[in-house]
């Protein structure tokens, strides 16, 4: 039956009015993507807006303020990571806000910290936490089993994860669109541990301890594969829980029997301390290349001091040591606030928060396209702190990082003769 044209026009308007009311409760998932300029754009009742205006969750146009969360292990056996990223957050506050231009001109940054406690579990409760909240985008974690948990339930919802030292390849070949990552697959820093031990050091076989995790994994394969196209042997590889294995003797006293010329520990710190202190309590003299993930002054500590580590040679892909104006600006500021020169988790924060600021000034504005706008070949590369051009690849992949060798001498980790 037809309806009288009066309650048609009724019907009409008030469609028409819940439509315009609407709009700026929409979700990120079906707002389609504001004009890339800060001009004005006039809307019903006289009123003005500017594309930041629409922008969605995780702006406050009033403060103007982005909400970023921070994710990280703060607490538990990769503590010193989550810290490091605070800290870098912070430099980078002092150095690199206001926004300088595009949309959100004249924006800061602000943080909130989340402790993912080195548990999948619970970074995947904060992810959801995270979805629920008023965040533009989230930077971390410093751990490849955090960020993997958290990912796909960011993804879902279109928020961007730009990880920070967290390197495990599942992060760019799991199909999630919203995944960018400050720090190169584990694969290729393993690939770069076969280079210092075969190539550098001259070694041919080689033992090898990795952590039992995503990144421990990748650093696993990538170092095997490496060592045997270079013509070397991984004689044994020996695999341990982070958390829990604190005893490495029956595997090193096995070493002594198997005629190795060096060790390559694909570990993070604390249980790269353990082995490297029972190496030399046990008296193997061997020389031991470590991953980046093993770079911490807690391992040196752990292992006995400088003179227990005069053999070992890390890989990191961020030295204080760089002439180029930007990195020595960070280390004196970083260094002013913390009394120490920072380390490779809190670089890598600045360059993740680095890419966020580059992407908003390129003319982002809703954070459904951040990671898209990342990703893509708008985006001139950046200079940052471990890499003097930022550039990722269609899946996020951090592209030309040079990853370099550093030792532990005078009190303080220094890049190796010859870097």
């Amino acid at each position: 039956m037809k309806l009288p044209r009066c309650i048609m026009t009724v019907v009409a308007l008030f469609a028409l009015a819940v439509g315009v009311l609407g709009c700026g409760n929409k979700t990120d998932t079906t707002q389609t993507t504001a004009p890339a300029s800060s001009e004005t754009t006039a809307v019903s009742g006289g009123e003005t807006t500017t594309p930041v205006d629409v922008a969605g969750k995780g702006v406050d146009t009033e403060k103007k303020i982005i909400h970023i969360a921070l994710l990280g292990p703060m607490s538990g056996n990769s503590a010193e990571y989550g810290k490091s990223q605070e800290r870098g957050s912070k430099t980078f506050e002092k150095l690199e806000m206001p926004i300088a231009a595009g949309p959100f001109q004249g924006y800061s940054f602000d943080y909130q910290v989340f402790d993912g406690r080195a548990d999948p579990k619970e970074a995947a409760n904060i992810a959801q936490q995270i979805v629920m909240g008023d965040y533009y985008a989230v930077v971390g974690s410093s751990l490849s089993l955090e960020a993997l948990a958290a990912a796909p339930i960011l993804d879902r919802e279109n928020i961007t994860i730009h990880t920070t030292f967290a390197a495990s390849s599942k992060l760019t070949s799991s199909g999630w669109n919203n995944t960018v990552m400050a720090f190169p697959m584990a694969e290729v820093e393993g690939a770069a541990g076969a280079d210092i031990v075969i190539t550098k050091m001259g070694k041919k076989r080689v033992v090898e301890f990795y952590e039992n995790s995503p990144y421990g994994q990748g650093l696993h394969a990538g170092f095997v594969a490496r060592v045997k196209e270079l013509g070397g042997e991984v004689i044994k590889s020996y695999t341990n829980d982070a958390k829990a294995d604190v005893d490495f003797s029956a595997a090193l006293t096995e070493i002594k029997d198997l005629g190795a010329d060096a060790i390559f520990l694909s570990e993070t710190y604390e249980p790269a301390g353990v082995i490297m202190a029972q190496v030399v309590k046990m008296g193997i003299d061997l020389p031991i290349a470590a991953c980046s993930g093993a770079l911490d002054k807690t391992a040196v500590e752990m292992a006995g001091g400088e003179s227990a580590v005069a053999k070992v040679q890390w890989l990191s892909l961020f030295s204080p040591e760089s002439t180029r104006p930007k990195v020595q600006a960070f280390v004196r500021e970083y260094q002013a606030e913390n009394g120490f020169v920072p380390d490779d988790a809190a670089a890598l924060t600045y360059d993740a928060l680095l890419g966020v600021k580059a992407a908003l000034e390129n003319g982002v504005v809703a954070r459904k396209d951040l990671a898209a706008m990342l990703r893509s070949d708008k985006l001139q590369p950046y200079e940052g702190i471990t890499n003097p051009a930022i550039k990722h690849d269609a899946t996020g992949n951090i592209i030309g990082s040079q990853l370099l060798i550093v030792i532990y001498k005078d009190g303080k980790f220094q890049l190796a003769p010859g870097q």
